[in-house]
């Protein structure tokens, strides 16, 4: 299966990269996917909203390395909104690694929570925390 995966990645990669729908991972047949290396030195436009799972989606911001609640992780799905003010969403505060502080909040959607940063660009802490904390 993987092998017909990456041949179809070749057939269409390079018509969604021209239109800016191909990041260097992609979601396919249920899983994440790298791009196949002869597209790796093509530049591909970087999201800033990372598909945690089907249904749900997450946008990460950053507040510095000076504040105690560093990241702020909006999260979006019908799921995440159920009990949630309208205008508002739900969101995981937390520290780096999750290690000082992790606490649900909700956010207004004009609120200015910080620099967007992409999930790349998070320490492996930070990235388990966050997916541990979205299970359960």
């Amino acid at each position: 299966m993987a092998d017909t995966d990456d041949n179809m990645m070749k057939q269409f990669a390079p018509a969604l990269i021209g239109v800016g729908l191909l990041a260097s991972t992609f979601w396919l047949g249920g899983v994440y996917r790298r791009l196949p290396s002869e597209f790796s030195g093509l530049r591909v436009r970087r999201t800033l909203t990372h598909r945690v799972r089907p249904g749900t989606s997450i946008r990460i911001y950053d507040a510095g390395p000076s504040e105690l609640e560093r990241y702020t992780v909006v999260v979006s799905g019908k799921k995440w909104q159920q009990g949630v003010r309208p205008g508002y969403k739900p969101f995981l505060g937390m520290s780096e690694g999750g290690r000082a502080v992790s606490e649900w909040g909700e956010t207004h959607k004009n609120d200015r929570l910080g620099k967007p940063v992409a999930w790349e660009d998070l320490s492996a802490a930070s990235q388990r925390h966050i997916l541990a904390r979205l299970e359960g």
